[in-house]
């Protein structure tokens, strides 16, 4: 039975006003049932009655009193939810029925209608009925993706990045691969997966990258960002040199080349004349101006160019990288096979770096062995 209390008139409150019909005894004929919906998807729960005099009905969920606003009959949302423009709706038709449009999960619970006449305050409670309310899930889609942007030193640089998912997605933004910290006193994350950078500096051109993700996965957008100087145009100028480095094999090195110009020049990096790119051991930071290469390899030694270019020209200093080779690294892996299934037909490929291979025809399995010579003067593999 629902509480002495709840009788009270409640401001709000829906009510069904019936006219007098044939003598009887005020009842529910068709309650409420379980439900199950999906999270945003409808709930519809009926109370049809039959009561000899007027009538008023309404509802409960969780033993709490639905609540509904004096016109609209809509569900009074929190602060919160009416932030937000896909908030739960909770409405009660002209038959009773309780309908919940873009269910949330916290609707999920026991829904009970009441019927009160209005003459001998008779009040009947159908049985309860049971809402579960599943979870909606979907990957991030970017729908809103930045633009390619051109600002002067400080000015306001807004890329947005709007996506759609279920759980809604979280927002992470980089710069030029680096991972954008939110405590960052100029770069400002917004609600709505925006990146607002104010005070805009040379040093924020680069190239930023957005990326939504939930559980179920993650879409990403990246753009380029240039900005630039008021200066009188003039050609690239490198004022940071990077220098001749010396590093053992499997070691770490960093090399900074800073140019100014205007417009502000592009700083690229090239590797005995191919292209230098981010990879899983090497990443590019500050617009290009900063190279750093780990776990380094012996083919990664040469000449490293840094090349600085704008409309009015191009500056290119050039620095070599000795890798030192590291005899331990080198011992393990001189031999490495791959194999499948029965080996049947083998080729041996021997080469100038560490890294010689024999390829077996089948599946693949990794074996080490070293090169050996047996009394016949034939070559063997000594296996380590």
């Amino acid at each position: 039975m629902v509480p002495g209390r709840m009788m009270k008139s409640v401001f709000g409150l829906l009510f069904l006003v019936l006219p007098q019909r044939n003598l009887g005894v005020t009842r529910i004929l068709e309650g409420p049932k379980d439900i199950s919906t999906t999270e945003g998807g409808t709930a519809i729960f009926k109370c049809s009655f039959w009561s000899p005099s007027s009538a008023r009905v309404f509802w409960t969920f969780n033993e709490n009193l639905v609540q509904l606003t004096d016109n609209a009959r809509q569900y009074t949302a929190s602060a919160e939810e009416k932030r937000d423009e896909n908030s739960q709706q909770t409405q009660i038709l002209e038959d009773g029925t309780l309908v919940l449009r873009n269910v949330a999960q916290s609707a999920a619970g026991v829904y009970a209608c009441t019927v009160v006449d209005e003459d001998s305050l008779e009040r009947i409670v159908s049985a309860p009925a049971i809402l579960n309310v599943e979870g909606r899930t979907e990957k991030p889609r970017i729908s809103h993706r930045p633009v390619k942007t051109t600002v002067h030193i400080g000015e306001l640089i807004v890329l947005d990045c709007l996506a759609s998912g279920y759980p809604p997605p979280f927002y992470t933004w980089y710069k030029d691969g680096g991972r954008l910290s939110a405590a960052h006193d100029r770069f400002t994350l917004a609600e709505n997966g925006s990146l607002i950078i104010s005070n805009a500096q040379l040093d924020d051109s680069a190239r930023y990258r957005c990326s939504a993700s939930n559980y179920l996965g993650k879409a990403t957008s990246s753009v380029k960002v240039q900005v630039e100087n008021l200066d009188p145009p003039s050609p690239p100028q490198i004022t940071t040199r990077p220098r001749n480095r010396s590093v053992q094999e499997g070691g770490i090195i960093e090399m900074t080349c800073v140019a100014q110009g205007s417009p502000y020049p592009t700083v690229t990096w090239w590797n005995n004349r191919r292209l230098v790119t981010a990879n899983s051991r090497v990443t590019l930071s500050n617009g290009g101006q900063h190279l750093r290469i780990q776990d380094i390899e012996i083919y990664d030694q040469g000449d490293y160019s840094c090349v600085a270019e704008n409309i009015h020209g191009k500056e290119q200093i050039v620095s070599f990288i000795r890798v030192q080779p590291d005899p331990n690294r080198r011992e393990q892996s001189q031999w490495r096979f791959t194999t499948t299934e029965t080996p049947r037909t083998s080729r041996v490929t021997p080469a100038n770096t560490s890294r010689n291979r024999m390829e077996v025809l089948g599946a693949t399995l990794g074996i080490t062995g070293l090169p050996a010579k047996d009394k016949t003067g034939k070559t063997t593999f000594k296996f380590i």
